[in-house]
């Protein structure tokens, strides 16, 4: 059914230990939006993060996430969201650019090994900026 939501596996047990996970990086942002855009802009950074080597060109990656929003709009590829399809179309022209398969598994939140290092990010470093007025998006 196309009511149905986008299936995605749950993250195994297997993938806790901390031993199997490195900081790759820890990006600021430069402006506040809302949590489920910048949940897909990560997607986006993880994404074009891989497709820098042509040796990955036509190979699948695998990405964590705990937004369940994330999640359904990589997976299906469009949203109603109007600045959520705005990061999706760039992920999905950088997939199909690249030949790339993503796929996509949800982790609980307090699994998800990511979060600590990205929370420290946002105390220190974007705060500030979260306190004036929202940007306008650019078109």
């Amino acid at each position: 059914k196309a009511s149905e939501k986008a299936a995605a596996p749950p993250m195994g047990s297997s993938w806790d230990p901390k031993e199997r996970w490195r900081l790759v990086m820890v990006v600021p942002w430069k402006f506040y939006e809302h949590n489920n855009v910048t949940e897909a802009r990560t997607v986006l950074l993880a994404v074009r993060h891989a497709v820098r080597s042509s040796r990955n060109w036509g190979r699948r990656i695998l990405i964590f996430t705990d937004s369940a929003v994330t999640l359904g709009v990589v997976t299906c590829g469009r949203t109603p969201s109007y600045h959520i399809q705005l990061v999706s179309d760039r992920i999905n022209a950088c997939i199909l650019a690249t030949r790339f398969r993503v796929i996509m598994a949800h982790v609980g939140t307090k699994r998800n090994s990511a979060d600590a290092p990205s929370r420290q990010v946002i105390n220190s470093k974007v705060k500030v900026k979260m306190a004036g007025r929202r940007p306008t998006p650019q078109r």
